[in-house]
């Protein structure tokens, strides 16, 4: 449903050891079905700041069981690294989050082995 609340969203890609920033990432941030971005990286190793539909952020003060944020993918790849994707990334409404995501390099002759899942989330019971 159509929300008049927004969260933003930035990635940063680093190598896993944090020496060096990763440009030219391939970042897909989705919902289901739903692609909301498909972006890459600049030279810093960071994406453009993502607007994403979000919920009340009053939701957070609010004692219960209601999720306070709404949860994202985001899959990431680059060239040289295993693939990454992170699961039910909260974005809040109304505030910014910066989701970092390390990177493995690919060893010599090394095929692409499978994708390395990470599955987030933030509180439900505030």
């Amino acid at each position: 449903a159509e929300t008049p609340f927004v969260g933003y969203l930035r990635v940063f890609t680093f190598t896993a050891d944090q020496a060096e920033p990763i440009p030219g990432a391939r970042i897909i941030v989705s919902r289901g079905d739903t692609i909301f971005a498909n972006t890459e990286t600049d030279r810093d190793g960071y994406t453009p700041v993502i607007p994403l539909p979000s919920v009340d952020p009053e939701l957070s003060l609010r004692p219960g069981n209601v999720q306070p944020y709404v949860a994202y993918t985001i899959e990431t790849n680059a060239d040289g690294f295993r693939a990454v994707r992170h699961e039910n990334v909260p974005v809040y409404g109304n505030n910014y989050v910066t989701q970092p995501i390390a990177l493995l390099p690919l060893l010599p002759d090394e095929a692409q082995p499978p994708t390395r899942n990470f599955v987030s989330g933030g509180p439900t019971n505030l």
